[in-house]
């Protein structure tokens, strides 16, 4: 799997970082909020996947929180209520989220074989600099500026995933054959976005990702249940080169 590997591209949400149970509680609560009612969305992350995936304006999220508005006939504009989900997430963003178990392992483990990383999420650069500021979970295990070589957010592409940009855009800042990258996803449309790009992907499970996991299996090209055993085939790769 990493044979003349020579970068790692990694997802943030679901893929690193243990998150997307915290936006599904987020979406929750806003939708209970703007309709008076309790949600009956039972699977939020593929219902916003599904959406955000057909979301063609440059604010992706305040698109997405306006068809949510729409749905439940809320009076708020779109902004409004993107403000809203801000607020509600404010606290899990700066004391909840954390790495993924051992992902900060692994970025050390590559770090230190000279295997360059980047990050490619489509969340925006106010929320990734939580993450290096604030955020002790994160800091303190693995600084993000300290570990990645090239960090590309919502704020440096035009089309987010599942269009292949953000990709195409690693791999030529990086200046490394797309041959020479692996790059790590959770969800659907991140693999559909990886596997457009033409670079191997690896996904690394997720439960909120189960309802697509027979596509995700079928686009991607290796599948961990965690970081561990993707640690153990790395270093066994080393230990035979």
């Amino acid at each position: 799997m990493f044979e003349n590997k020579k970068a790692v591209i990694f997802d943030l949400d679901g893929t690193l970082i243990d998150s997307i149970g915290m936006w599904n509680e987020v979406d929750r609560l806003l939708i209970e909020d703007i309709s008076g009612k309790p949600c009956e969305i039972n699977d939020l992350g593929q219902f916003r996947d599904s959406i955000i995936a057909k979301c063609t304006s440059d604010e992706v999220y305040v698109e997405y929180y306006g068809i949510i508005g729409k749905m439940y006939n809320s009076k708020l504009k779109p902004i409004e209520i993107f403000e809203k989900s801000r607020k509600l997430s404010d606290d899990y963003l700066k004391y909840s989220i954390d790495y993924k178990k051992n992902a900060d392992k692994f970025l050390k483990v590559l770090k230190k074989n000279h295997i360059k990383l980047a990050l490619a999420t489509i969340s925006r650069v106010k929320q990734l600099n939580v993450y290096k500021t604030i955020n002790q979970n994160i800091i303190k295990k693995a600084n993000l500026d300290e570990y990645f070589d090239v960090i590309l957010t919502r704020d440096d592409v035009i089309k987010t995933k599942p269009n292949p940009e953000v990709y195409n855009k690693i791999s030529n800042v990086l200046q490394i054959p797309k041959s020479e990258i692996l790059i790590i996803e959770d969800s659907l449309i991140g693999v559909q976005a990886a596997k457009a790009s033409k670079i191997d992907v690896a996904v690394i499970y997720d439960k909120y990702s189960d309802n697509d996991r027979e596509q995700i299996n079928l686009l991607s090209k290796y599948q961990f249940n965690d970081y561990d055993e993707i640690i153990d085939i790395f270093n066994n790769e080393l230990e035979n080169s």
